[in-house]
């Protein structure tokens, strides 16, 4: 009837200022749930194509060799400097701090160290150069795969990496045993007054018992994140990865700590006297796994960006026409480019006539080399040697 009234839309009467923030925000979710499904899934892919299960475990295998060679290495190097009782115990509160029954498995066989010092240095060395580096090398290799674009570097060079990785652990743990061995040797609260107020006090302990190692191991796996792979990483995609895998690993060390003194653990019934190895082993591959698994994520985070870079640019580049003529060259510039060609050319022949020119014993010979390398087997050789320097020196 033309006395009824049509419904009003309550949507109507709002202000359009009020209904375009809405629709921002409600565009701006729907672009974080893709790009957050979309990372997901791209990481998803990319582990089961890497295979991070078998490379968690060489990672843990070759970590397992080159555990007790470093912590004999530190032993031997720090005993010639510091009392040997403080040496061992220093050692054996920081391994406590690593990971669940190392200081365990590692005070059983820490007795006999000192008095065979000089074997055990040479021994220590040499197998913790080639244990600890095919750790690392495993390491450096399987964050290469998360890449699919990327060839990887050479072997050479991932071997000079995973010494270089190697050091700087040593100096990471000889650092931190130094720096233990002064706080134990002074007294930090009559030397320092400020640090006599209890508030300081645990401010600071906070700082070298949790606040050094989150930053130590934040810049270790940013620097693998970001600088080990050969193609270039989006750095917040590095940051983003460092620190999800910084609180996984802190949740799985607290948990996995937590079960170890629990009834639940059975492990000892099954495995007798090497519970606590297989236990160490169980523990490293889990970190590992974590690492590899972060590695994967940041691909998938640089991947995305890069789509999502790679989209807008075309969009702006097919809303705004080129100047002039759409792209098409003038003819200016197509007769420069001409000239310039035939100069390139004309240069060329009056290179090749005097490389070719000269006495008949020369030509003879110019003609055997360009034979020689129009043939197949030279072909073959150089792509051969190819091969070999870039598998070797490859950088990127």
């Amino acid at each position: 009837m033309a006395g009824d009234k049509k419904p009003v839309d309550p949507e109507s009467n709002r202000p359009s200022g009020e209904k375009a923030e809405r629709s921002e925000r409600s565009n701006l979710g729907t672009v974080r749930k893709d790009a957050f499904l979309t990372v997901v899934v791209d990481m998803a892919t990319s582990i089961g194509r890497a295979g991070v299960t078998q490379a968690a475990a060489a990672i843990s295998y070759y970590s397992l060799f080159s555990l007790f060679p470093l912590v004999l290495f530190l032993v031997v190097i720090f005993s010639y400097f510091v009392d040997v009782a403080a040496v061992k115990e220093l050692i054996l509160d920081l391994l406590g701090t690593i990971g669940p029954g190392v200081d365990t498995i590692i005070v059983e066989n820490i007795q006999g160290i000192f008095e065979k010092r000089a074997t055990t240095s040479i021994t220590a060395a040499l197998t913790l150069l080639w244990s600890g580096s095919g750790a690392f090398s495993s390491m450096i290799q399987n964050v290469h795969n998360a890449w699919p674009e990327s060839k990887g570097r050479g072997f050479l060079v991932n071997r000079a990496l995973a010494i270089t990785g190697i050091l700087f652990t040593i100096l990471i743990l000889g650092t931190l045993l130094i720096f233990s061995f002064i706080n134990d040797l002074f007294d930090w609260a009559r030397m320092i007054p400020i640090l006599r107020y209890a508030v300081v006090r645990w401010i600071f302990a906070f700082l070298t018992r949790y606040f050094l190692p989150f930053l130590l191991l934040y810049l270790v796996l940013y620097m693998l994140y970001r600088y080990i792979p050969a193609v270039e990483v989006d750095r917040s995609a590095a940051r983003i990865s460092s620190f999800s895998a910084i609180g996984i690993l802190t949740l799985f060390t607290k948990f996995f700590s937590a079960f170890l003194i629990s009834p639940f653990n059975k492990y000892d019934a099954v495995y007798g006297s090497v519970t606590v190895i297989i236990i160490l082993l169980l523990y490293i591959y889990v970190m590992a796994y974590i690492v590899l698994c972060g590695a994967h994520l940041c691909a998938a985070i640089t991947h995305y960006r890069r789509k999502r870079g790679a989209a807008k640019s075309g969009l702006l580049r097919s809303s705004s026409p080129l100047s002039g003529r759409n792209g098409v060259k003038s003819r200016s510039a197509v007769k420069k480019e001409t000239r310039a060609q035939r100069a390139a050319a004309s240069l060329r022949g009056w290179v090749r006539d005097r490389r070719f020119g000269g006495r008949e014993f020369e030509k003879r010979w110019i003609d055997r080399l360009v034979r020689l390398r129009q043939s197949d087997a030279w072909q073959k050789f150089v792509t051969v040697v190819k091969n070999i320097c870039s598998s070797l020196f490859r950088w990127k």
